[in-house]
């Protein structure tokens, strides 16, 4: 049975061409080859689809020597994300097993780098490859437009380094029944936090007007794990009793639909604790998660500096409500009154939630322009969410009322 659905290709000429499946564990290419391909080609890694954190990823390293042995391709974001790619050509289950336990060894020994350790990895290997730049971060300011100034890169990198926050990758020409299990190697190393993905390259052959043929390379995730089990140890002591240690594990809630990955979740409120402080960050978190799970419609979008909450239309697209940013500024925006209006739709529910909203701070309130126009300054209409702590069930107030008026 296939497992995939076949790819169609359509050409200029109108003609349609099904291109002819390549079988597993026969790939045009070597294991070398496939390296070069993905360190060429990053784009071909799906790398969006564990986090967006991940992305765009930025080849800085291939066969990068660790104490355990080369890591196949090693990748970065422009916000501090590492991404390990082992490649594997799926040909018997000895090699299965063994790309896991390879992936294993090189996290652990990742892990203890510093930023300064994974700079120098990176420059030998632009050295090797022709690639002229001063540093890390100056190739990726070359390769990326969207990227954090270097003092914010080199403090991501080195949290993710710390708390083992990578991205693992096993690639191959194909995974055979059995391979998904694999993911359970992974939980013996309950300390770090990475991600694993198992990705299929489907390879197809089509044929042209020279008589040769051209090779189609189709990525597919094959499996993800959205988080690895934690291994919680206790420790229960008395004068009465003996020493008992007991080890638990927890497996956490997976995340909806209507959410981003857990690591820009997790990344963005342990930056929020930094400014704002452990208690206001947990106070906060409760607060938006609680008003997520009561209204359907919301969603929530994470990135490290911030955070936002908005609203579902009935067509499949979204509008924000709700800005709160790394330090604890919070908004709200204009776009909900715009959006509403360019459909032609009632706004007053949008006057009611911005009033409602004026109550609890003046900040919140638009400035309005003698035309009419309301606009929403970064700096000018935001208030701090330590200040409103006090108010937050009025603020979940004003946005249940606006989602059960939008939604009607």
């Amino acid at each position: 049975m296939q497992r995939w659905p076949q790819p169609l290709m359509r050409r200029t000429n109108g003609q349609s061409v099904l291109p002819k499946k390549i079988p597993i564990g026969s790939p045009p290419f070597t294991e070398k080859e496939l390296q070069a391909t993905i360190a060429n080609h990053p784009e071909i890694l799906p790398v969006s689809s564990f986090d967006p954190l991940f992305g765009p990823a930025i080849c800085i390293g291939r066969e990068i020597q660790t104490d355990s042995g080369p890591i196949d391709n090693l990748y970065v974001s422009p916000n501090g994300y590492l991404t390990l790619v082992e490649t594997k050509l799926w040909k018997s289950p000895e090699a299965r097993r063994q790309v896991v336990a390879q992936i294993i060894d090189y996290t652990q020994h990742i892990v203890r780098w510093s930023y300064t350790t994974l700079e120098e990895k990176f420059l030998r290997y632009a050295e090797k490859t022709g690639i002229e730049c001063k540093s890390l971060f100056d190739h990726i300011n070359e390769q990326c437009d969207d990227v954090v100034d270097e003092a914010e890169f080199i403090d991501a990198v080195t949290r993710c380094l710390r708390r083992g926050r990578l991205l693992l990758l096993i690639v191959g020409d194909g995974i055979r029944d059995g391979v998904d299990e694999m993911a359970s190697y992974l939980q013996k190393t309950p300390n770090l936090q990475f991600t694993l993905g198992l990705v299929e390259i489907a390879c197809y052959e089509i044929g042209n007007d020279q008589n040769d043929n051209d090779l189609l390379m189709v990525p597919r995730v094959v499996a993800k794990t959205a988080e690895i089990t934690r291994a919680i140890v206790q420790i229960e002591m008395s004068d009465e009793t003996t020493k008992s240690v007991k080890a638990t594990t927890t497996i956490p809630k997976p995340p909806t639909a209507r959410t981003t990955g857990r690591v820009s979740k997790e990344e963005f409120y342990d930056l929020l604790s930094k400014n704002t402080g452990n208690e206001v960050a947990q106070k906060v978190q409760n607060f938006f998660d609680d008003l997520v799970r009561d209204n359907d419609s919301l969603y929530e979008r994470f990135t490290p500096n911030k955070f936002g909450v908005g609203f579902e239309l009935a067509d499949g697209g979204n509008i924000s409500i709700l800005l709160l940013a790394q330090k604890g500024a919070i908004r709200t925006t204009g776009q909900l009154y715009k959006t509403l209006e360019s459909l032609d739709r009632d706004t007053t529910p949008v006057d009611r939630y911005y009033e409602s909203l004026g109550k609890i701070s003046s900040k919140f309130l638009p400035t309005v322009k003698p035309n009419g126009d309301m606009v929403f300054s970064k700096t000018r209409n935001v208030t701090f969410i330590q200040d409103i702590l006090g108010n937050l069930s009025a603020v979940k107030e004003a946005v249940d009322q606006l989602t059960k008026d939008l939604e009607a």
